[in-house]
């Protein structure tokens, strides 16, 4: 009973520190210039209703990649014993990982440290690693960055196209709501192939995302248009007879027209953080509960059959629910005070840059997170933010963040593989447990 508290506690700590870590990062675009603290306050639940919703609707994919596509496990599923040793390293070093992140200034991705930490696992027992999927998972690692970099890039231009450049900036909702619908057809294209249950929730949140965006879009239309044509009176007058505060004032007025699709985005791409992030923190705990109520039926002197709890999938669930109760636990005790800390410097992200990248990234992280692929929810924010600072929406940035951050996750996934191969031997020696 104690090695099943014990992968429960580590667990919940491990989700814990997932919000503590990755949350003042998710939330920045939203409140880098406006951190009062209800507003910050605000931000955060909206986060946290995200994170927990992903979490249940379609953590399940993200840990049945983990537990199945990786390494075949199946080896150790007639020993308890080293199943346990197995996990516990892989979820000490991850926890470790986790908890040496809140004293650098930069975030540490889960993902490659899990995934570093199976594999790891699978060099140690020289088991099956499925090649394949590895490379496909690091791939995606590469791609959603870019692709979060070309529709940040492609989004704030459009924005900047037709609303600063065009005679009748009214039109661009219409425009807007035309380019979303041949999104959401593609989209449901690409994910035709997923089981049913998965297509339905993914419809249905690109498809609210739409609903939401169109709706603010045309209630405010006309003030787009009444603020850009003053934008753009004052903007292409004569120099010397234009009002340098007048023009800030009509540009902040478009500005501030975004800030409530600002709000309406931050809990959708806290879905898919949701969605990734725990399902990848619970996958292992989940596989060995299961695996010890088929060897042993009880657990905390339940009789756990009488409860159903008899498949994966049932395991998985619960612990979806308590992880991201964890993870929201996490991001409300440590996630603001940490908020503090991450910075970008000389960077200042407006209403419509904030929209921009949370766009772009929520639709690349949820279409991935659809089809099981571990991703970095930071490292495709991070890419989006490049993109805009790219189409010069930034007027100051610092492109080594996105170096600095690539190098933190490459060191990290190459020395959690070392690190879980040697803790799980000297394990494995502490306990005189044989490979075999």
């Amino acid at each position: 009973m104690q090695i099943i508290a014990l992968i429960i506690l580590i667990t919940l700590l491990i989700c814990f520190f997932i919000g503590a870590n990755d949350s003042p990062v998710i939330v920045q675009p939203s409140i880098q210039n406006n951190d009062k603290t209800d507003k910050l306050n605000s931000n955060f639940w909206l986060m946290i209703i995200g994170e927990i919703l992903g979490a249940i609707f379609l953590g399940s994919i993200v840990a049945n990649t983990i537990i199945n596509r990786i390494v075949d496990l199946t080896p150790l599923y007639n020993n308890i014993d080293l199943l346990f040793i197995s996990i516990i390293s892989i979820l000490i070093v991850v926890f470790v990982f986790l908890l040496a992140s809140q004293f650098i200034p930069f975030p540490i991705s889960t993902s490659h440290t899990m995934i570093g930490g199976i594999i790891g696992i699978g060099y140690l027992f020289k088991f099956k690693l499925f090649y394949p999927a590895i490379l496909k998972i690091a791939l995606i690692w590469i791609l959603t960055p870019i692709l979060g970099l070309v529709a940040g890039f492609l989004f704030y231009q459009s924005i900047k196209f037709f609303i600063f450049k065009k005679k009748n900036p009214q039109s661009f909702p219409f425009l807007f709501l035309f380019f979303l619908i041949v999104i959401f057809f593609f989209c449901l294209k690409i994910i035709n192939k997923l089981d049913f249950s998965s297509r339905i929730v993914i419809t249905l949140t690109l498809f609210s995302i739409i609903i939401l965006m169109v709706y603010l879009f045309i209630k405010n239309g006309k003030r787009i248009k009444n603020s850009s044509d003053r934008f753009k009176q004052l903007y292409y007058q004569d120099s010397k007879q234009v009002s340098i505060e007048g023009i800030i004032e009509e540009y902040e007025g478009i500005e501030n027209l975004f800030k409530p699709m600002q709000k309406i985005l931050l809990p959708f791409i806290s879905f898919a953080h949701g969605a990734n992030d725990t399902g990848n923190a619970i996958s292992l705990a989940s596989l060995f509960i299961y695996i010890y109520i088929l060897n042993r039926g009880k657990i905390f002197n339940l009789n756990l059959k009488d409860y159903q709890i008899q498949t994966l999938e049932t395991c998985i669930a619960i612990l979806l629910l308590a992880g991201s109760i964890a993870l929201s636990s996490g991001i409300m005790l440590l996630g603001r005070k940490r908020f503090s800390k991450i910075k970008i410097e000389n960077l200042k992200i407006s209403p419509i840059r904030g929209f921009c990248i949370y766009l772009a990234s929520s639709l690349v992280i949820i279409l991935t997170s659809g089809f099981g692929y571990r991703v970095s929810t930071v490292y495709t924010l991070a890419g989006s933010l490049l993109g805009i600072g790219y189409s010069k929406g930034f007027e100051i940035f610092n492109s080594k963040l996105l170096i600095q951050l690539t190098i933190s996750w490459l060191f990290t996934f190459l020395l959690s593989i070392v690190s879980t191969y040697f803790l799980c031997k000297m394990f494995m020696m502490l306990f005189n447990l044989n490979i075999n």
